[in-house]
């Protein structure tokens, strides 16, 4: 066996799961049309059962938002082991150039502990605007709200602070420091973590895993940090990050209000924990079953996608293996294997449009804030994207060439007809990515263009209408504020009446044009 894979089974009934359990999981994720790019199911330690959503795949990494806390939490974990600090060191002390002359009490009692379990009584400072230099300054300048351990406030500023203590701590970045203790041990290629403007990770966000690394992270955890026999994350850590620091809060959520660990939640599901990332990055350890289930996704409302595992998964393993179902096996893995968001239309091709606009420069103003990437894709970078211009279309017969430019860079991808996605890369501030792009022409005359980039969360939906030299470009982004209004409101423990939805979707559409706005330009070069 390859020891850099997960162990396979040979069926999910072979670990006392049935082939249909998994079929319906499928049925009703996309009965409720809620937007899964993979899942991945174990049980024992081997992988039952795997799917990919095209275009997403297994060999292209996923960014994991918040998940990425848990992950810089394990390095904390291992900083703790090797002696370099302890829960109850000194957050200030560790820092003393950004400590003032005068020092709070609250400051003073701030430790690593209070940011692992989100209670240190910091208001947010960092992701106001990720752009600006000073990280560590700023969040140890912010004031206090209450003072620390007393109240959880989840913020992923506590969670940089970690990746900032690794740092001094180590003398390493996060990534370097993590590769030869989790991501070697567990064959997990080095992976790319988006760092602040000092090249600190960002600890809360930013970190982009493939799914099988995710699960072998978790996996790990549930093994109590070993792997193949090798104790790899320390022992205390695996038993103890997961369990209840912070006792349950009600009114919210069940599953964001059952507890938290040190920077891992714990789910309404008894004996359970979980990394959580928003839009629907999951990696779910059920005790009670030896069983875990990972997930990623561009599904904001992760409540149902966790009611929809809590469905299938906790009710359904048993404890001895099943009778075998080759017509249920075969029925399954033929439907893991056509697994696929939903695709444009194949349209009919409008070439005596294509032929006046071919080739020709659209040029729009500058200035503006819209990008090839969505908002929230865009929003916790660094090094933020954006000013999307000097657009150009190339036809031939088997695909479109998409040109265009933003602050950074010079972009061309390749984009298919119709229902046929292409896939292509380009360079997007600073970083590759990895598109699947295509077009169809609709009834209206607009030409549609949906470009994904399948490390990241979202499809961009771009929308041309032409009228003689006058070009219209309008946004679209699905899964978008008002969805994500609805999680935070979930996440808060408010109760969304009819009324509330109402008033938020009017919000999200009056702000989206701010955030994301349409365009107006012109073809810089005659089409006529």
């Amino acid at each position: 066996m390859n020891e850099k894979k997960l162990e396979r089974a040979l069926s999910p009934e072979s670990q006392g799961l049935s082939s249909q359990a998994v079929l319906d999981f499928i049925d009703d994720i996309e009965k409720n049309n809620l937007e899964l790019h993979s899942f991945m199911v174990l049980r024992h330690g081997k992988v039952l059962a795997e799917g990919w959503w095209q275009p997403y795949r297994p060999d292209v990494a996923h960014t994991m938002f918040s998940v990425s806390k848990s992950i810089i939490g394990t390095a904390i974990g291992f900083a703790i082991a090797e002696g370099k600090i302890a829960l109850n060191t000194k957050v200030y002390e560790l820092f003393p150039e950004y400590v003032p002359k005068k020092i709070s009490d609250a400051a003073k009692t701030l430790t690593v502990e209070h940011l692992l379990t989100m209670t240190s009584g910091k208001v947010e400072t960092i992701m106001y605007n990720t752009q600006k230099t000073g990280w560590i300054s700023s969040y140890l300048k912010a004031p206090f709200i209450s003072n620390p351990g007393r109240k959880f406030e989840y913020a992923s500023e506590n969670s940089y602070m970690l990746s900032a203590i690794i740092k001094r701590v180590s003398g390493q970045n996060a990534v370097d420091y993590l590769n030869p203790r989790l991501f070697e041990p567990l064959g997990i290629e080095k992976p790319f973590w988006e760092t602040d403007t000092s090249g600190i990770e960002a600890g809360g966000w930013g970190l982009e895993l493939k799914t099988e690394d995710m699960a072998k992270i978790i996996q790990c955890y549930l093994n109590r940090g070993k792997w193949n026999g090798r104790q790899v994350i320390p022992e205390f850590w695996a038993k103890t990050a997961g369990e209840e620091h912070i006792p349950k809060t009600p009114g919210v959520a069940p599953d964001h209000g059952s507890g938290y660990g040190y920077q891992i939640w714990r789910n309404s599901v008894p004996n359970s924990f979980r990394f959580d990332g928003v839009f629907s990055q999951m990696a779910i350890a059920l005790e009670d079953y030896d069983a875990c289930i990972v997930i990623t996704g561009g599904e904001p409302i992760e409540s149902a996608v966790l009611e929809a595992v809590w469905r299938h998964f906790t009710t359904d393993f048993k404890n001895e293996p099943l009778p075998e179902n080759p017509e249920a096996l075969e029925a399954l893995k033929k439907r893991l294997g056509n697994l696929s968001l939903p695709r444009l239309p194949d349209t009919k091709r409008r070439l005596w449009l294509e032929n006046r606009i071919n080739g020709k420069l659209i040029k729009f103003p500058q200035g503006k804030k819209t990008s090839i990437l969505t908002v929230s894709d865009n929003f916790i970078r660094s090094k933020k994207s954006g000013e999307l211009n000097n657009i150009r279309f190339c036809f031939n017969d088997d695909y479109l060439e998409f040109c265009w430019t933003e602050k950074y860079d010079e972009c061309r991808i390749k984009v298919g007809y119709g229902s046929n996605f292409l896939i292509s890369t380009a360079d997007i501030a600073g970083v590759k990515m990895t598109f699947a792009s295509s077009c169809a022409w609709r009834e209206d005359g607009d030409l549609e263009v949906w470009v994904r980039c399948i490390e990241l969360a979202q499809v961009k939906k771009l929308y041309f209408s032409f009228k003689n030299e006058k070009v219209r470009l309008k946004n679209k982004c699905e899964k978008g504020l008002y969805d994500l209004a609805l999680f935070g409101m979930d996440f808060k423990g408010v109760k969304a009446d009819d009324l509330i939805k109402k008033l938020a979707k009017g919000a999200a559409e009056a702000v989206e044009p701010l955030i994301d706005p349409d365009l107006t330009g012109e073809f810089f070069e005659p089409i006529f």
